[in-house]
């Protein structure tokens, strides 16, 4: 039995015994993620305790595949509580640690309160620069 596949660009033809049997398209596509996402621990957002919001000194960033994790460097992220009808405050991180203000804001956590991450920049290997990644929103519970 002779079966033969061809493929030119995105058509596919099987012949069997040089007769036609079948031509059907089809999509070749990279499924390797190469988006790195922001996390506190291992969470990107939702609902929290305080005390296991305390527990964390800073962001990290990822590159999740199938096989393997990259680990990518935080360069840098806006850090915002918004206290229970309270203005907001504001703190600005130039690394994947808290800073001294953070570290402030993150102690005074209490129920009703939001956290958010934003402006999110990181550096993973290969990168010439840094570039924004997603935001992260955390409710204190």
């Amino acid at each position: 039995m002779k079966i033969a596949l061809f493929r030119s660009q995105n058509w596919s033809r099987l012949f069997l015994f040089g007769i036609l049997l079948s031509c059907f398209a089809f999509t070749a596509f990279n499924s390797i993620n190469t988006d790195p996402i922001a996390r506190l621990g291992l969470l990107t957002g939702g609902i929290i305790t305080a005390g296991d919001f305390e527990a964390n000194e800073g962001l990290n960033a990822v590159i999740e595949n199938e096989n393997h994790v990259t680990e990518c460097m935080v360069t840098e992220f806006h850090l915002a509580r918004l206290p229970y009808k309270q203005d907001p405050v504001i703190s600005i991180n130039r690394d994947a640690n808290f800073n001294d203000r953070s570290k402030r804001l993150v102690e005074k956590a209490a129920t009703g309160d939001a956290y958010y991450f934003d402006n999110v920049r990181a550096k993973c290997p290969g990168d010439k620069e840094d570039r924004k990644i997603n935001s992260l929103v955390f409710k204190i519970k």
